[in-house]
């Protein structure tokens, strides 16, 4: 323990924190804090994943659609002799495609973790954050799909997901 200078101001629980180290000693960490210092109510956290769960449900339904009716969702994905031959509406539908019950899964869950700490730097849903957030899907779906392509113009093998 080091000694306290006389002049310093002691941390916001005195000289000691809630864990029972000295206040100058250890760096600040989550769990120095009170649990009900951010406490976010129901109707918030909802309203955070909201527009997750507006991607997600259409998402589920075109794959379990697909899977049924045409065993696989290549139909929907994008390459560049694809859109040369001008499948155009693949440039859109590519986003909503998955290759499998894993993939999907996969991208559901990082959509249902990312989703909301977005939204939160977002601020309260409004038409205008959940406008944001579904530019910021297409934006991000969008680019990866020039990227891809841009790295495999003439690939036989289309992009989904």
């Amino acid at each position: 323990m080091s000694a306290r200078d006389p002049n310093q101001r002691p941390g916001p629980w005195g000289e000691r924190r809630p864990n029972g180290e000295d206040a100058d000693d250890a760096p600040l960490m989550a769990d120095d804090y009170p649990d009900d210092v951010y406490v976010v109510s129901e109707e918030t956290k909802r309203s955070l994943t909201r527009p997750a769960l507006a991607l997600a449900v259409p998402m589920v339904l075109a794959f379990a659609w697909m899977t049924f009716t045409t065993g696989s969702m290549t139909g929907w994905a994008v390459s560049g002799p694809r859109l040369a031959a001008g499948e155009y509406h693949t440039v859109l539908l590519h986003m909503f495609a998955h290759g499998g019950v894993i993939h999907i899964v996969f991208n559901l869950m990082a959509l249902a973790v990312i989703g909301p700490r977005v939204m939160e730097r977002l601020g309260p849903l409004s038409p205008r954050t959940f406008a944001g957030f579904m530019a910021l899907f297409f934006g991000t779906g969008l680019a990866g799909m020039a990227l891809w392509l841009a790295s495999n113009p003439a690939s036989e093998i289309p992009m989904l997901g």
